[in-house]
């Protein structure tokens, strides 16, 4: 891995073309490898009625960019492919930057997120529907009762 390292430094993205100890692609063939999960990356339908038949992965994350066109989604969908959609697989990057932003920890989060879901929970005590929260109903995220800054 450290020689791959060095290797990036030196040849920048084109790493992939210079390393000599792999097996270099046509990027056609990549979706047909026999792999676990499959991270198409950021280019948009890449998996297409084209080339859907050919994967293997039982799970494709998304990440960004709409890598999946519809139809190639919905194949995957009926042959049991698992497609993890980008809202959920870049979370942690928008969760990171906001907690970053407000100067708070991981801890500061999980506290207010605990703090939020109790608070709604006895907001809804007696009413019908109790127990679920209405997505217009938001929580102070900083955290403090009275509006001001916890963290």
């Amino acid at each position: 891995m450290g020689q791959l390292l060095e290797l990036r430094k030196e040849a920048g993205d084109k790493v992939v073309e210079v390393y000599r100890k792999g097996k270099l692609l046509p990027k056609e063939e990549i979706f047909g490898l026999p792999v676990d999960m499959l991270i198409p990356g950021v280019r948009p339908y890449v998996i297409n009625k084209d080339n859907v038949n050919q994967i293997k992965a039982r799970v494709i994350s998304t990440s960004a960019n709409i890598p999946i066109t519809d139809e190639a989604e919905e194949a995957l969908f009926k042959k049991g492919t698992i497609v993890v959609p980008d809202f959920i697989s870049n979370a942690g990057g928008t969760i990171v930057a906001l907690i970053d932003a407000m100067k708070g920890s991981a801890d500061d989060v999980f506290k207010t997120s605990q703090h939020c879901h109790s608070q709604c929970h006895a907001g809804h005590a007696g009413r019908s529907g109790a127990g679920s929260c209405e997505p217009q109903e938001v929580c102070n995220i900083r955290g403090g009762e009275d509006g001001s800054e916890k963290w």
